[in-house]
């Protein structure tokens, strides 16, 4: 089968631009003919004053800028077009130069930007306030994206575009969800629940079981407010005893250090600064349990089925993708979200009972095994691309 897998990736690489690299190795893998149309955000960087200002224009319609695109369209006849994201060098566009050429699009939804500007739902919490809008008013009052209203006009523009020309419904065959919960949020949104499969990231190659010896609890992930480190940093200050390390991948020491001395001193934080991805998975596979204290509703954690895979229970937030991936008192533990005092009790129960850490622990690999694992993806993602081709005619 010739896949062409389209993604526009952020400025700084994160969980979905892991997950395009991973299914494009999997894909190859297994004989497939796999090219890759990407683009980055990081293109924006060159762009005159004038160029800034036309981003708006650029982002909905992509002109000239998709004539590579074309061409692989034109001379390379693609079975099946994936699309990742498409915003802001690709462009809704994409979606009818696809249907000009007849190639069947399936659209991985690794956010909510189809009905949120800032694409999270979540605005000092999780905030609903545009879902079922036509026009997404209520984030351009509150400045939403970027901290503009300008900027967070230009997006609700984009939003609505989508929705006035029916791309959705027409060029696009499958939409992948990555959880239930993500699905029920894009059917609540107005997609039609026909066009909406599950099928979850899966973590590869396998990691391996870990020994746990380090027997510290971790962190990994940016240091942005939705991650919520304030309530973990919170919470271990009224812990003594368990080490906490954290991870700040992706954000800028000053940034990171300016939070710490927020907090005070707390010597059982220790902060490690960004590591690669092949230290992360050394440094979970030695930790006792990862904590994920994140309060918006997240799409699917690369780290948590990263956890899961290294045999590492998690500590999470009981709301939205986190209560779905990670089963309570069996893969892990739930705590009640903000709540930094719950947080420490959950640290003090998974610290105090080892041999329950141990035994959450042996059901998350079990689990990554029966959910998570690279050959189950792959079976997946080939019956989703075989019915969109049947879809399409």
């Amino acid at each position: 089968m010739k896949i062409l897998i389209v993604h526009n990736a952020y400025k700084h690489a994160g969980g979905e631009d892991t997950v395009v690299a991973q299914e494009a190795e999997l894909l190859l893998a297994n004989g497939h003919d796999v090219r890759l149309y990407l683009r980055s955000n990081k293109e924006l960087d060159s762009l005159s004053t004038l160029g800034q200002l036309a981003l708006p224009w650029r982002a909905f319609h992509g002109g000239s800028n998709l004539d590579a695109l074309r061409d692989i369209m034109r001379t390379w006849r693609p079975d099946i077009a994936h699309i990742h994201n498409t915003f802001v060098r690709i462009t809704p566009e994409v979606y009818r130069i696809c249907a000009a050429f007849h190639v069947p699009v399936v659209q991985t939804l690794h956010n909510y930007r189809l009905f949120c500007p800032r694409g999270d739902f979540y605005r000092n919490g999780v905030c609903e306030d545009c879902m079922g809008k036509k026009f997404a008013w209520p984030g351009i009052v509150h400045a939403c994206y970027r901290g503009s209203r300008l900027q967070t006009a230009a997006m609700a523009a984009l939003i609505a575009g989508h929705r006035l020309l029916s791309l959705w419904e027409t060029d696009v065959s499958i939409c992948i969800a990555c959880t239930e919960f993500a699905r029920r949020k894009f059917i609540e949104g107005g997609l039609a629940p026909e066009k909406i499969v599950v099928k979850p990231n899966f973590v590869a190659p396998d990691p391996g079981v870990g020994d746990h010896e380090g027997g510290y609890f971790l962190f990994v992930g940016r240091f942005w407010p939705e991650k919520r480190i304030e309530t973990l940093l919170r919470a271990w200050k009224l812990l003594e005893g368990p080490r906490l390390n954290l991870v700040g991948a992706g954000a800028s020491e000053g940034t990171i250090k300016e939070l710490l001395a927020r907090f005070g001193q707390i010597d059982n934080v220790h902060w490690l600064g960004f590591q690669s991805r092949t230290d992360v998975l050394r440094l979970i596979k030695a930790a006792l349990c990862l904590v994920f204290p994140s309060e918006w509703y997240e799409g699917f954690p690369m780290v948590i089925a990263e956890s899961l895979a290294c045999g590492v229970p998690v500590i999470a937030a009981r709301m939205g993708a986190m209560q779905e991936i990670v089963t309570d008192r069996v893969t892990g533990v739930h705590f009640i979200p903000g709540d930094p005092e719950d947080l420490a009790a959950k640290v003090r129960w998974v610290n105090d009972h080892p041999y329950e850490a141990v035994r959450m622990g042996r059901n998350a690999r079990k689990e990554f095994e029966s959910k998570y694992n690279a050959m189950l993806n792959y079976q997946l993602l080939l019956d989703i691309y075989q019915t969109a081709i049947e879809r399409n005619g």
